[in-house]
């Protein structure tokens, strides 16, 4: 029996033997201290860490550093290459901000990568990428402690070595980096203690996260503050906010500066960072990652020169079928093939998304929908204006997770699992894994968070 297993059945035995409704309701007392909701329900999560092997972390972390530098190499292609256009879509505000400089290295700074894995064979699935408003990095640091402090994870501690990932430790290092390298990059002295401004909308679902976001950074004796991004003021050198100089913005969404009702009010930080005057985190370019076609870029072999032989090998192993949804033929294993009809004749083996989404939404998993809905969903992607990728439906890994509903234990249920690789600067930084009862797994769709507890050797005893 592999250590992990023998981690998952001590943990069920412990927990079962404790109270699992009187631990439940000390970890949903200290997520409501941190107001861990998201459109006024509390994030769902279970009583339970998602356990993995520690030689898996370097698995992690080889796949997530080949895989961001790949979405670098896409991204730079976007903007050098003309014929990338049509395969990334970006058009109006965004594609006039994303294609301003952001004076310092990289276009692709914090993401997440999200992914299926298997343990039972170290088998990664790269599904999608958020390379443009990843959130949860608050309150999955904040998680880690709460769950550190559980009756049931203590004495599983005593038996084998517990870790976890802390996000908010390589994101401080990344944001005093990159505003480092801004200032480098404009020849200008940087100042001794930044103040960062950590934005989001003030009626945002992340909002608590980003609160946790700051106060873990005052915390450590930075200097940061939370704005909205219409607070802002800018006198064509400084960006301000109550009068005091912001030297670096972090922001959520770019809707929430390139769209109503933010867009119009968000002029200040909009002209700054058009005049260069803002070392601004996430990029407007970053969005360009974060697109269903740059898989498909990356698995199409039309396309392979972009990429070095250890990017590829990491991409022939960990990137599913994906391609752009086009009236056209592809080539699949040498052999030409009508796209449209590949799509209808194996429905049950596809999922479609739409190029640009998040959080879930439009996706269609063919296995679960009638030939009706699926033939309506091709006939969208296929209807200029709109833009959609097929993608291989990959076997969706399940663990099983206690569950607590109106205060009775009902006991350990299977839950789908989707975990999600963070990267900073192009590096791995650590994971977290929602799960779910059904295909579509988001936690704006209902996706309980828990954080990664990575398992080694049993403890010896003195």
């Amino acid at each position: 029996m592999s250590l992990v297993n023998e981690a998952n059945e001590l943990f069920q035995k412990i927990l079962i033997e404790d109270d699992p409704v009187g631990q439940m309701k000390t970890l949903s007392l200290q997520m409501a201290k941190y107001d861990m909701t998201m459109r006024g329900k509390p994030i769902p999560t279970f009583l339970k860490p998602y356990f993995v092997s520690k030689e898996a972390k370097k698995l992690f972390k080889d796949a997530t550093n080949h895989i961001m530098s790949a979405i670098e190499k896409v991204a730079e292609a976007f903007f050098a290459d003309p014929k990338f256009k049509n395969l990334l879509e970006l058009q109006g505000l965004v594609e006039k901000y994303a294609r301003m400089n952001q004076i310092y290295p990289r276009r692709q700074i914090v993401t997440r990568l999200d992914a299926f894995y298997a343990p039972e064979t170290d088998q990664i699935k790269f599904i999608e990428f958020n390379c443009d408003s990843p959130s949860g990095m608050g309150w999955h640091d904040v998680m880690v402690d709460m769950f550190k402090e559980l009756n049931s994870i203590k004495n599983l501690s005593e038996i084998f070595l517990l870790e976890a990932d802390k996000f908010l430790d390589t994101h401080t290092r990344m944001l005093l980096k990159k505003y480092h390298q801004f200032c480098a990059a404009k020849n200008e002295k940087p100042v001794a203690n930044p103040l960062f401004a950590i934005v989001c909308a003030r009626e945002s679902t992340i909002y608590s996260d980003v609160q946790v976001i700051v106060e873990t950074l005052n915390k450590k004796g930075y200097r940061a503050i939370y704005a909205d991004p219409r607070d802002f003021e800018y006198d064509g050198k400084k960006v301000t906010k109550d009068g005091k100089e912001i030297h670096l913005i972090y922001r959520d969404a770019i809707q929430e500066f390139l769209e109503e009702p933010y867009y119009g009010h968000t002029d200040a930080v909009l002209k700054a960072y058009e005049d260069g005057n803002i070392c601004f985190i996430n990029p407007f370019c970053s969005r360009v990652g974060g697109l269903k076609s740059v898989l498909a870029i990356m698995n199409d072999p039309e396309f392979s020169y972009l990429f070095i032989e250890e990017e590829l090998d990491v991409i022939r192993k960990y990137i599913p079928f994906t391609r752009l949804i086009r009236d056209m033929e592809i080539k699949i294993n040498n052999e030409k093939i009508y796209l449209p009809d590949f799509i209808r004749e194996n429905k049950n083996t596809l999922v479609l998304k739409p190029n640009s989404g998040y959080g879930g939404h439009g996706v269609v998993v063919g296995a679960t929908v009638s030939d009706e809905e699926w033939e309506a969903t091709l006939k969208k992607a296929l209807t200029p204006g709109n833009n959609y990728v097929v993608q291989e439906m990959v076997p969706i890994p399940c663990d099983y997770f206690p569950v607590v509903e109106d205060e009775k234990f009902l006991g350990f249920y299977p839950k789908n699992v989707n975990i999600n690789f963070w990267a900073y600067d192009g590096e791995f930084g650590g994971a977290y894994v929602r799960a779910s009862s059904g295909a579509i797994i988001n936690v704006h769709q209902g996706g309980g968070m828990v954080p990664v507890f990575y398992v080694d050797k049993k403890q010896e005893k003195i």
